[in-house]
């Protein structure tokens, strides 16, 4: 993944979303990453996350 523009529902959720984010990133270079809060994402979700990803 090189790029990923995540979602948070609740601005206050930002410090759990990014400890799993470095969890699953664990490289020396880590995806550029940009978080807005305070989103009414579809169906009740916390969290949601748009990625580009090079194959």
């Amino acid at each position: 993944m090189v790029r990923a523009t995540v979602y948070l529902a609740h601005v206050e959720d930002f410090s759990a979303v990014d400890r799993q984010y470095a969890q699953c990133f664990t490289g020396a270079v880590k995806p550029a990453r940009v978080a807005f809060g305070g989103n009414a994402i579809p169906k009740g979700a916390l969290v949601e996350i748009d990625a580009i990803a090079l194959a």
